[in-house]
């Protein structure tokens, strides 16, 4: 019975996710906790949803993975900072957690790809694509660069 149940709320109440935006340094929300009005980006149909989210403060943008029920899958939106909604990465898989990182100037997009069973990384203005990792079905891959080395 738990599983029709669940069967069922799935079918009938998808999970729905959306995405804030905070005017605010995120030390300052570390430290002193969210001190400035939340703006909620404009929802995308029932039927799909927002998640993932990443800024890029240079830019004034948001990344984010805009997932549809109809397809099941998730393609790499960017959305400026007047909500308009452009789709930015789309795969023949699932796409997701769009992790981004400047290096010498530019745009790198690294997104959760782990349906294709690798870790790659997109130039966001050339859309050229590299592949980091092969055989590694990766979740939610982040690349960090610290005292001089990518981790």
């Amino acid at each position: 019975m738990a599983n029709l149940t669940a069967q069922l709320r799935e079918l009938f109440l998808p999970e729905q996710w959306n995405i804030g935006v905070v005017p605010q340094p995120l030390h300052e929300v570390a430290l002193q906790g969210i001190s400035k009005p939340v703006r909620w980006l404009t929802r995308p149909k029932g039927y799909e949803f927002y998640a993932d989210p990443f800024g890029d403060a240079e830019d004034d943008t948001v990344f984010c993975e805009h997932f549809s029920y109809r397809t099941n899958k998730g393609v790499i939106a960017c959305i400026d900072r007047d909500g308009g909604v452009t789709v930015a990465i789309e795969r023949e898989t699932h796409a997701s957690y769009p992790s981004i990182l400047r290096h010498d100037g530019r745009v790198y997009i690294v997104p959760e790809v782990a349906s294709e069973s690798r870790v790659v990384m997109i130039d966001f203005a050339t859309g050229d694509e590299r592949v980091l990792l092969e055989g590694v079905p990766a979740v939610d891959p982040t690349l960090l660069r610290h005292a001089g080395r990518w981790w």
